[in-house]
């Protein structure tokens, strides 16, 4: 994993700064029988709501992922 840095990332919750962390690496997939795959996933963690606002995965034929659309901190 590597840290890419501090980003601005506006998700339908809301805009945050939020520190980017980046992984490459290989899934093996067996459900379509054995294939490999390479992947690269992107987090961003926001500290203000203390968990990952937005999570991004590339594969060689598609992409996915997911934003937070809401939260509501405990005091």
């Amino acid at each position: 994993m590597t840290v890419v840095g501090w980003q601005d990332v506006t998700v339908p919750a809301g805009k945050f700064r939020a520190l980017k962390i980046e992984a490459q690496g290989t899934i093996h997939r067996y459900d379509l029988g054995p294939r490999t795959y390479p992947t690269t996933v992107g987090v961003w963690y926001a500290p203000e709501v203390n968990r990952h606002v937005k999570i991004h995965s590339w594969f060689p034929d598609r992409q996915s992922g997911e934003e937070l659309v809401a939260y509501k901190l405990n005091k």
